[in-house]
């Protein structure tokens, strides 16, 4: 994921960059919409003969396969940038690499990777919030992975009709988030939009606590999924709009990710078979990190507004008194790049 939405950053502005990271995104509800149905295909097929015992290991064989397939044929036909693009005329090209260039006040097409922009990620306040909020969605997603197949078999369905209602939350949930990763470019902004579909989590998340009834629980998870799904893409993608030159941004993106990926080691220990099939206490805490969401969200667009009123005072212009080259790899630093809110 830090792979392609660094990719992505390469080709596209940034206001661009939400939308396309946005439909990246999505395929992980589509996954969950479909992932299941596939592995029930796979395990109908006769085990494949030159794996161990257990059929559930034609999942892993299958489907590792296609996948490195995928790999090798981006390696082979994606370009490594614009301006190496093959089926770019010059012109456009050109045009491609002026129009990112333009837009990132002092960014340089090509830099030596140095310790010093690898560690400007780390003291970066977007990134940090970013990489916590990830962490609380992720906590969210997975219990969500974790509790929603007890729920639904616990309403009386066969294993099969079971499988068939876990899709619908999901493709709600593709829906709502390209369609927010839309609004996300057209306003130019990604807190205000954090701010609306993280309190769906939180509505979905009191639903399922507060009522145990199965068909007011169904209704939560609907919720649930719309609002925690999208945030995902805005947080990486609100990292990597406010990071530059390319290794601040490319350590931005891994960071983000790398801290988010915590959030499935929480739920497995939040969400214990004793609590089943309800799971308070794991939808408690997960009630709690969505609150987390919204009040870190607030700090950053109050923290970001705050540093670009700086900029615009001239607070930072003495950091153009260095050499040209200097000058050139401040990137995000440079107090003509406004941070996005």
């Amino acid at each position: 994921m830090p792979g392609i939405a660094y990719y992505l950053s390469t080709w596209y502005k940034r206001d661009e960059l939400a939308l396309r990271i946005g439909i990246f995104v999505s395929a992980a509800s589509m996954s969950g919409a479909f992932g299941g149905l596939l592995a029930t295909a796979f395990l109908s097929i006769k085990q494949i003969s030159i794996l161990p015992y257990g059929r559930w290991r034609n999942i892993f064989l299958i489907e590792g396969a296609i996948t490195i397939a995928l790999a090798g044929l981006g390696y082979l036909f994606l370009p490594r940038s614009p301006d190496k693009s093959g089926f770019l005329q010059e012109r456009e090209r050109v045009i491609a690499m002026e129009r990112i260039r333009v837009e990132n006040a002092g960014l340089v097409e090509e830099e030596k990777t140095e310790s010093d922009l690898v560690f400007r990620a780390f003291f970066s306040m977007t990134n940090w919030i970013c990489a916590l909020c990830f962490l609380l969605t992720n906590i969210s997603i997975q219990g969500m992975v974790l509790f929603m197949p007890s729920l639904i078999a616990g309403m009386g369905y066969s294993e099969i009709e079971a499988q068939l209602l876990t899709v619908p939350p999901y493709i709600l949930a593709c829906i709502w988030s390209i369609t927010l990763a839309y609004m996300c470019q057209r306003s130019s902004r990604r807190g205000i939009w954090v701010l609306l579909s993280a309190p769906i989590c939180i509505i979905g998340s009191s639903m399922l606590i507060g009522s145990p009834k199965r068909s007011v629980e169904y209704g939560g998870i609907f919720l649930l999924a719309m609002g925690a799904f999208p945030l995902g893409p805005i947080f990486l993608t609100w990292a990597n709009n406010n990071s530059a030159p390319y290794t601040t941004r490319a350590v931005s993106s891994a960071m983000v990710v790398a801290i988010g990926s915590l959030g499935p080691i929480v739920s497995a220990w939040i969400y214990l078979p004793k609590d089943s099939p309800r799971y308070i206490t794991g939808l408690s805490v997960q009630l709690g990190g969505q609150v987390g969401i919204c009040i870190l969200t607030i700090f950053l667009i109050v923290w970001n507004i705050r540093e670009n009123r700086r900029r615009k005072a001239g607070l930072l212009d003495y950091l153009l008194e260095a050499d040209e080259a200097a000058v050139a790899r401040l990137g995000s630093l440079h107090p003509r790049f406004r941070l996005t809110i």
